[in-house]
């Protein structure tokens, strides 16, 4: 639902001027708040990977060796883990993770507060400058602030963090629904391919006897290696545990298609150096997941378009969403709600998690209660 500057009962206040001039600015508009966004920089640990991202044509600023950050980061996070302007960090996430890292980066720069965030996953190691150990593949915490237009920075920087993402997390280990098809293949410790299951023709497009003696690898897709050499070598490791993932393979007519892998170690081998994969079909899943991702998306960017607040609230009248425009408004009017003393939205998005009686003026409560009901 769209509420207008009328919510919170204070707009008239606003010192932007009328409803026209109140359009949210250009990309990296230099007049957006700064606290929040040094905030944000204070709060980056130690341990995380750091990059700057300048725009037009200073992209590059050099080959590894020649790198250095500003003085005023490097006195400001003189722990962090450097890496070079010409890797790009972005490059290394998984790609369905795009359109999230996309959202932070609109957050970041259209934002009034200059920081966007998001959760992701990595397909590849991330190599710091400074001699540091890589960043393993998996899950980070990312958090993209926009400086340019600052003095002695001009950049956005995009800081990567470890972290354990429980969507993610549930994704990676919560098993297909009953009944979803799936075919095996027995990988020995070379990595071919030395049994399966006749099921593999349908669900794959490739007869289990063409696939028998031949090497598992080129059928994994390249962004999936890491993970999937990560997972089996931890099923040889530890026997006594199965390990799951999502990886895409290539199918028969040369599309890439999602399975959910569940990999245990094959106790009738008397060497246990082979591991038995059983691949569910979830690629209608994923699709679906992907689609989601995509609406959602494409929502919030029109959201984030309108010069009037607007919210997402579920049947309970929980506010899930709110673009800036609200955030704007509830800010300047006081109400900044349970985000106070800045509304930098949380990890998981834009927007509260509270009720909507809480962002509302008393005196008008009973209007708005009026517009929400069905």
């Amino acid at each position: 639902m769209a509420i207008g500057d009328t919510l919170a009962g204070a707009h008239d206040g606003d010192e932007r001027g009328p409803a026209g001039d109140q359009v949210p600015g250009p990309l990296h508009a230099t007049e957006r708040r700064l606290d929040a966004a040094f905030a944000a920089l204070a709060a980056i640990p130690a341990d995380a990977f750091v990059h700057l991202l300048h725009t037009g044509s200073q992209d590059a600023l050099g080959p590894s060796e020649a790198f250095e950050p500003p003085a005023v980061l490097a006195s400001r996070l003189p722990e962090v883990r450097w890496i070079s302007s010409d890797a790009h960090p972005l490059a290394a996430i998984d790609p369905t993770d795009h359109l999230v890292i996309h959202r932070a980066w609109m957050e970041a720069c259209h934002g009034p507060d200059r920081v966007g965030r998001a959760t992701a996953r990595t397909i590849h190691e991330l190599e710091p400058i400074t001699g540091a150990p890589p960043g393993p593949a998996g899950p980070y915490d990312v958090v993209l602030i926009d400086l340019i237009g600052t003095e002695g920075i001009d950049a956005v920087l995009v800081a990567l963090t470890v972290a354990v993402d429980a969507e993610i997390e549930l994704q990676a280990h919560t098993p297909p629904p009953l009944g979803t098809p799936s075919f095996r293949v027995r990988v020995d410790q070379t990595g071919a391919v030395v049994g399966g299951t006749a099921a593999s023709e349908s669900l794959l497009g490739r007869p289990i006897g063409e696939l028998i003696g031949n090497a598992v690898l080129p059928l994994i897709h390249p962004d999936d290696v890491d993970a999937a050499t990560a997972t089996w070598t931890a099923v040889l490791e530890e026997p006594e545990h199965s390990q799951t993932m999502r990886i895409r393979l290539l199918h028969g007519d040369g599309s890439w298609r999602w399975f959910f892998d569940t990999a245990w170690a094959a106790h009738d081998d008397a060497d246990g150096q082979t591991v038995l994969s059983e691949f569910h079909d979830i690629h209608a899943l994923v699709e679906a997941e992907q689609a989601r991702q995509a609406s959602e998306l494409g929502f919030q960017a029109v959201a984030e378009s309108l010069p009037v607040g607007v919210a997402v609230l579920d049947e309970d009248g929980r506010v899930h969403f709110a673009n800036h425009r609200l955030v704007t408004i509830l800010t300047s009017t006081g109400l900044s709600g349970p985000l106070s003393p800045t509304p930098t939205p949380a990890p998981s998005g834009p927007g509260f998690t509270v009720q909507w009686e809480d962002l509302v003026a008393p005196a008008i409560a009973a209007e708005v209660a009026d517009l929400l009901r069905p």
